[in-house]
């Protein structure tokens, strides 16, 4: 179905563009055309398509769908993530139903992976989601990898990639992916991530008032214990509604209006009393005063 034009400088080899007589569209849930760099599902239509799977009735009036923009035409949804490059090539992403909807963001697992995989270091990655001891899903990432990476420098490399929402809140590495009998991963097998991942850090306690605060908010919200205060947010499980919960707490707490880009730029009870201090001079002299009184 597609024809192939490499080009040696792409950081991934696209699938191609549509042969002859063929058309590929990349449509969304609702069966509307998706623009250029936007993922959705690949759909093929055209001479050489197939009239159906054998003897799978209910299977191929799902895969096999009246043409939505070509009346008398059919189009076959293959159920590929993918989306359409620049240059007119088609880059493939995933499956479908690898997607996910976490806190109302629909996540493409296959995007993460695609994206982990363009780091240099690492060889193989698979990406699922998990829940938490209260049946919240958070995302997980298992890899193999060249040398060891830290989540400092995973998180980023996929910052400058994508959003915060499909950043994974834990990265594990792994000797090699376990498998199936068929060859593929066996994601029941992968292992549980270490929620005290980063704890390994040389504990700091809280220098003063502020810090003891945000300490106490943040153990709070993580649901851990003896954070110190250089511990990274994200480090120890914290993801994107943590984080909102954690600056509503701050905010309350300190009578400020910090936004939620700034804890993302500020994950450390220090760096976060940093920004305490330099934002509200006033507050944080009066909190400071307050520690003196009690």
């Amino acid at each position: 179905y597609f024809i192939n034009d490499i080009d040696e400088e792409m950081e991934t080899i696209p699938i191609g563009r549509p042969l002859a007589n063929t058309s590929a569209l990349i449509m969304d849930e609702q069966n509307r055309l998706l623009p250029i760099g936007v993922p959705g599902e690949l759909c093929i239509s055209g001479d050489g398509l197939s009239t159906g799977y054998l003897n799978r009735v209910e299977l191929t009036a799902e895969k096999f769908i009246p043409h939505p923009f070509i009346p008398g035409e059919r189009l076959y949804k293959t159920g590929d993530l993918a989306k359409w490059l620049p240059d007119g090539n088609i880059e493939f992403i995933g499956r479908i139903d690898h997607q996910v909807k976490i806190r109302g963001f629909r996540i493409e697992l296959g995007e993460i992976e695609s994206q982990l995989e363009k780091h240099d270091d690492i060889n193989e990655t698979i990406v699922t989601v998990r829940e938490d001891g209260e049946n919240r899903p958070y995302i997980c990432a298992y890899m193999t990898s060249k040398r060891e990476l830290t989540v400092k420098e995973l998180r980023e490399f996929l910052g400058h990639k994508l959003p915060d929402y499909m950043i994974p809140a834990y990265f594990v590495k792994l000797d090699k992916l376990p498998l199936t009998k068929n060859g593929k991963v066996d994601r029941k097998a992968l292992p549980e991530p270490d929620r005290s991942a980063g704890a390994e850090r040389e504990y700091e306690e809280p220098r003063n008032f502020v810090e003891k605060q945000i300490l106490s908010i943040l153990e709070t919200v993580l649901g851990t214990e003896r954070m110190g205060i250089s511990c990274h947010f994200f480090e120890r499980g914290g993801n994107s509604l943590k984080a909102m919960q954690a600056v509503h707490s701050i905010n309350k707490a300190f009578g400020i209006n910090m936004r939620i880009s700034t804890f993302f730029q500020n994950p450390t009870v220090k760096s976060l009393a940093g920004f305490v201090f330099n934002g509200d001079a006033e507050t944080a002299v009066m909190m400071e005063y307050a520690e003196e009184e009690i």
